[in-house]
Order: C-alpha cells, then sequence, then structure tokens
C-alpha cells in the first residue's frame, strides 16, 4: 500500500456491503475525500444481489487504496470479520455502507490518537431519519473539545450507554486492541457483544465531542426491523455484557445497565406480549433482588416495569383503545412524569412579591437562558426597590394553583419572551394563553416575541383572540411582527423593541481565536435544507479547523446555574474566528463577544428582523449560503470591531418606558 500523504499510519476502512446500491456511492465518495489519506478502503461485497458488486469494482478502479472482496453471503459480523482477516493497517475502522462520513472525520481522529497517545478514538455521530430528513447529534459532550479517559472510566460510560457508546463504526482502533476480536456471527447488535471486550483491553481511550459520522437510520436495516428475534437478540447482547463486566465495575454501573434492560424491555413490550420474553424477566427479577435499598427502582422504573410485565397494549381491548393507548407515546409520559417528580422533589418557596417573571425555562436552550437572565437583570437594574420572583414553565405546568395564590392582582407579570406568538412552537403558546387566563385582572406584560402563526384568518383570530385583553401589552423584537399586529388590530398596547438579550453588557476575550464554529438548527424554523447543511460543513471542513456546536445542550438549568452556563457558553464562542450560525441568539451573543458571525436566515424571519438592530456593526453579516464563502473572507481576518451605533442610540427606552406605566415608579429615571 502506497503512502499518500506524510500521515505515517495507515488505516484501514472496512466496509460490509449487502445490497445497498441506492447508498453505497455516497458512503465512498464520503470515504474517498477524507483528508487523511492514508487509507486501506476494503470493501467487503457480501454475496449482494443487486449492482453493490458492480459499483465495488468501479471505485477499485478509481483509486488504488480500494480493495474489493465478493464473499458468499454470512451477515454482517462475518463481513467485518473477513475485513479484518486481510487488512494491513495500523489503524482499523468500520463504516456501514448505508452510512458517510465528515470529510475531516478521520485527520481530526488520527491526529487525536498521535496527540493522546491512546488506544480507540471516539467521535460524535448525526443520526439521519431518512424519511424525514430529520437530524439530531448525538454521543458528545456538549461545549467541550477532546476528552481522554482511563479504562475505568471509558467502560463505566460505555455501560452506562451514556455518550460513549457500542457502535464500531464512530471508532478507530489501534491494530493491537482489536485484531484478535471476532463479531459473533449469527448475531444482530454484534457490537453491543463484544465492545466491552475491547475496551477491557485498552490503556485509554480519547473522546472528540464533535459528530463526524452520519447514521442514516432507513426503515430496511437491521436496527429498524422489529422482529422477535432482533428485540430478543438486543436484550441478550445487554444481559451477555452485565455477566462479563460484573467483577470490573461499580455497583452503580452494573444498577445503570438493569435499568437500560428494563428500558429496552418496556419499549419491545408494547409490540410483543411479555410471555415472549419470560427468561429476561427472570433474570432481572433475579438481579434486583441483589441491590441495597438505596437502588430501588424510582418512579419512572417502576412504571416502565410495571408496563413491561403487565403488557399493556396487548391486555386492553377493544382494538381502537389499544391503539390509542400507542399514539399517547409511552416515552414521553415518562418524561412528563419525570418533570414532574423533579418539580415536587425541588420546590421552592414562592414569596409575596411586586414583579413575577413567569415561564422561566429549565431546559438547556442557551437562547431561551439568555432571554431569562437579561430580563431579569433589566428588571433589577431598572426597578431596584421593587421584589422580582421568578417563576419557572414547571412551577405553571404542576403547580398553577398554588402559585396563583401568592399573586396579587396588584402585581405585575412578565411573561418570558423569546419565543413565538402563534401556533409554531404549540407548548409555549399554550403555556403563555394558560398565564393570561389566569391573571385577568393582572397587567401582564410579554416580552420580546416573535410572530408565527400559519393557517387561514380563521386560525390568526383564534390565536390572537387572549392577546386584545385591555390589561396586555406586547414587546416585539422585529418590524415585521409590529405591523403584522398591527394589521390584526393590535396596535395600542404594542412596543417594537431590541431583543432583551441585546441589553446584557459586551465582553471582549482576549483568547487566541481559531478556527469556524458551525450551529446550524434542524427543526422547523430552518429553511436550509438537510442537504445543503452537510454541503456547507464539509466545504467548511475542507480547509478550514472547524467545530460544530449548538445553542441547545442535554442539561437541566436551574436558576442559580443559568449565569454560569451562560457565560461558559459566551467563553466558547469566543474561541472562534468565525461562527456560521442560523439560531438567533448564537448571532446575539457573537455580537455581544465580538465574535465575527455571519447569519443565515430562518422560516420566520426573526434573525433578519433582530439583525436590522445590529447591521451597522462591521462584524456580524446576515447571508444566503451562496454569499457564504464571500462574507467568510471578509470576516476571517477582521482586526478592529466597530459597535453597532444604532442599537446604542434605541437601546431599550421604550421597554423602560412601558415598565414605568405598567409598576407606576415613583423614582423612575430616565
Amino acid at each position: 500500500m502506497e503512502i499518500t500523504n506524510n500521515n505515517n499510519l495507515l488505516l484501514s476502512v472496512i466496509v460490509p456491503i449487502y445490497n445497498v446500491e441506492c447508498y453505497l456511492e455516497n458512503c465512498l465518495d464520503s470515504i474517498l475525500k477524507q483528508t487523511y489519506c492514508n487509507l486501506e478502503i476494503i470493501l467487503v461485497d457480501d454475496g449482494s444481489t443487486d449492482l453493490s458488486g458492480e459499483i465495488c469494482e468501479k471505485y477499485a478502479r478509481l483509486d488504488k487504496r480500494v480493495r474489493v472482496i465478493h464473499k458468499k453471503n454470512g451477515g454482517l459480523s462475518d463481513a467485518r470479520n473477513t475485513g479484518m482477516d486481510i487488512c494491513c493497517g495500523d489503524l482499523i475502522t468500520f463504516v456501514d455502507s448505508d452510512d458517510y462520513l465528515m470529510y475531516d472525520m478521520y485527520s481530526t481522529m488520527v491526529e487525536a490518537m498521535q496527540e493522546y497517545n491512546v488506544d480507540i478514538v471516539i467521535c460524535g455521530d448525526f443520526f439521519i431519519d431518512e424519511n424525514t430528513e430529520k437530524v439530531r447529534i448525538a454521543n458528545i459532550h456538549e461545549l467541550k473539545n477532546v476528552e481522554v479517559l482511563d479504562k475505568q472510566k471509558a467502560l463505566n460510560e460505555l455501560c452506562l450507554d451514556s455518550y460513549i457508546v457500542s457502535h464500531a463504526w464512530d471508532k478507530i482502533y489501534r491494530r493491537e486492541v482489536i485484531s484478535h476480536f471476532r463479531f459473533p456471527v449469527g448475531h444482530n447488535f454484534e457490537d453491543i457483544y463484544i465492545m466491552h471486550s475491547i475496551f477491557k483491553g485498552v490503556h485509554s481511550v480519547a473522546h472528540i465531542n464533535q459528530p463526524k459520522y452520519f447514521y442514516v437510520q432507513r426503515s430496511g436495516s437491521i436496527v429498524k426491523t422489529p422482529s422477535l428475534n432482533n428485540q430478543k437478540d438486543l436484550l441478550n447482547a445487554y444481559i451477555v455484557r452485565y455477566w462479563e463486566v460484573h467483577q470490573s465495575v461499580n455497583i452503580s454501573v452494573k444498577w445503570a445497565q438493569l435499568e437500560n434492560i428494563i428500558e429496552v424491555l418496556s419499549v419491545v413490550s408494547q409490540n410483543y406480549p411479555v410471555k415472549m420474553f419470560r427468561e429476561v424477566i427472570i433474570f432481572l427479577l433475579s438481579e434486583l433482588k441483589k441491590y441495597p435499598s438505596s437502588y430501588k427502582l424510582s418512579n419512572k422504573q417502576k412504571m416502565k416495569f410495571l408496563f413491561e410485565r403487565t403488557n399493556l397494549n396487548y391486555l386492553l381491548k377493544p382494538t381502537k383503545i389499544k391503539d390509542k393507548l400507542k399514539k399517547t407515546k409511552f416515552n414521553d409520559l415518562i418524561i412528563i412524569e419525570k418533570e414532574k417528580q423533579y418539580y415536587k422533589n425541588n420546590r421552592t418557596k414562592i414569596d409575596f412579591a411586586d414583579v413575577y417573571l413567569i415561564g422561566i425555562p429549565e431546559y438547556g436552550n442557551i437562547g431561551d437562558q439568555a432571554i431569562a437572565e437579561a430580563e431579569y437583570r433589566f428588571i433589577k437594574k431598572y426597578f431596584p426597590q421593587k421584589k422580582v420572583v421568578q417563576i419557572t414553565e414547571n412551577m405553571v405546568k404542576f403547580d398553577l394553583h398554588n402559585v396563583k395564590k401568592y399573586i396579587s392582582d396588584s402585581a405585575l407579570i412578565v411573561l418570558q419572551g423569546g419565543g413565538n406568538i402563534g401556533n409554531l412552537w404549540p407548548d409555549q403558546e399554550k403555556m403563555r394563553k394558560m398565564i393570561i387566563d389566569a391573571f385577568p385582572n393582572n397587567q401582564i406584560i410579554v416580552m420580546p416575541q416573535t410572530i408565527a402563526i400559519t393557517g387561514g384568518e380563521k386560525e390568526i383570530n383564534k390565536i390572537l383572540y387572549k392577546y386584545k385583553g385591555e390589561n396586555i401589552w406586547i414587546t416585539l423584537r422585529e418590524q415585521k411582527s409590529y405591523e403584522y399586529l398591527k394589521q390584526y388590530g393590535i396596535y395600542e398596547r404594542i412596543v417594537l423593541t431590541p431583543d432583551i438579550v441585546l441589553s446584557m453588557k459586551m465582553r471582549k476575550s482576549y483568547r487566541e481565536r481559531k478556527g469556524i464554529g458551525i450551529c446550524l438548527r434542524n427543526d422547523v424554523e430552518s429553511v436550509i435544507s438537510y442537504k445543503d447543511r452537510v454541503k456547507i460543513m464539509n466545504q467548511l471542513t475542507i480547509k478550514n479547523n472547524t467545530q460544530i456546536f449548538d445553542t441547545v445542550i442535554n442539561k437541566h438549568i436551574s436558576l442559580n446555574e443559568r449565569s454560569n452556563v451562560i457565560n461558559e457558553f459566551m467563553d466558547y464562542i469566543s474561541q472562534f474566528k468565525v461562527i456560521v450560525t442560523d439560531r438567533l441568539h448564537c448571532m446575539v451573543l457573537a455580537y455581544l463577544t465580538y465574535t465575527p458571525c455571519i447569519a443565515f436566515q430562518n422560516s420566520n424571519g426573526k434573525v433578519r428582523g433582530v439583525y436590522e438592530w445590529i447591521k451597522d456593526c462591521n462584524f456580524i453579516k446576515l447571508c444566503d449560503k451562496e454569499n457564504l464563502y464571500e462574507s467568510l473572507e471578509e470576516l476571517v481576518d477582521i482586526k478592529s470591531f466597530k459597535e453597532s451605533e444604532s442599537l446604542i442610540a434605541v437601546g431599550i427606552e421604550s421597554l423602560k418606558k412601558l415598565f414605568f406605566n405598567c409598576i407606576c415608579e415613583d423614582n423612575y429615571e430616565k
């Protein structure tokens, strides 16, 4: 094998292939375009009956790094084993033939392997639903870079199924730690059967908290085929792992594995009678008895265990009731129950106050958290004599009756801003209307919002009706929404003001800026297609050091933690030369930290609308994807930073006046 660049470690890429002609070229192109070139690419055609074998041969003719093996069908494990039997690399990795890679995946991982001298390097993943093209980022620690774990820590995290999981394909391995293992032939979920054994033989591993592997979830794949044998194989794989690491992990990790088996069984039992899994039930009941009282099942596990043992989906009659139960999404009910239990366990005393800031989030959306922090700071700064109490969303959802007892009719109610009045995010709209209905006699200020309503006049009038009360003031953060409400007859009690986060103090970073940060959303507000997002990320990767992140993190954020979390995020984005984003508050926080930023529009226009307040600064640019690279060249080497003079001139005077009128503050100073 000829070395094609200066990297001296040969990486063997083993690709098992069976009847994937529609996906294979995309997969192979992403491998051949890797910025790490010293590859041995082994294509194992596992008896394909479509054109997959011919495609393999075509790529072997195109690139001398490609080797093709044609064999009788033996399954995924057998194909991987065949590849390992003939590979020559210092390092070994696997790619499933319907998936694909970021172009810098292997260069990033090999660099980490060499820098930290570890045995395995792991990256995060993009999980892609083939039907909806929805993408979620998985298996990362948000806002962290490379993390090095010793053998015990790595094994613990693997068994916990936290951010390190058993997939064979999001890892590269030193040859000596994997070459003597073989995937179990005849089993699905083969990586769960053996990954813990591989981890037990390492010295250390590195985890790159960046998604680099695109895992395509398609209906015909093994894990998406809901056969009884598949489900039994999955449960058996977890039980095998439980026994084989029993002497190597502590009691907390053992217990977490039992909880994971219960979780899998509770989902499986929604499709199959519980009697089909009698051996698993016996195993669980036997093992659960061995644990001390401190490891008793939580309410969440009790609910799931009850569900799986009674198998409600099969006992309920008639069929309509059974179908209705399935549509309630049992796991969503579990999450709600968990939130409710958390609130009950952490309930705080509600004080009497002059101002109640209501609807404060505790979830990990940094933008919403920054809005809440900015609103609280604003009220405390300009009305210091008034007592302010913050009421969280969960207080409203689970304890509104109790909340109402403490709020007098004379108190000012301030509703959390930053959302979208309308039906774009129905849960938030439901929350606002619940509060408006509960306090008909109070002055209510709805903090800066965007109007986002789809549907005809009937739907529009239905949504806006609640906001027409004489006690309700609405603040809008962009001109389009302001004009929209005027059009529908709401104009006496509306105020146009910048997004409240722009009122926070700007802060300079003196650290050396490197690379490009990419923060692109994947929800109903995105107007960039999935394919365009992948294209943008890969094109930026070819010439630049890039990091992918999000303003939404997997973390519960309490009121006491909020300020620190926001500061940590602002420190994080300050490391980049340029940020590319379509998230509004990523753009806003980039402005506050003097971080050059290219912003794309979103579906409801709020990015463009808020950009208008700061467009005269010289380090934030709004553009479309066609102008991305032109804008990037303008910003990447910027030396001096000019703040927005129009924002400084306008400020938040209109918002201050509105609060003064509602609070009737005698000592208000302009």
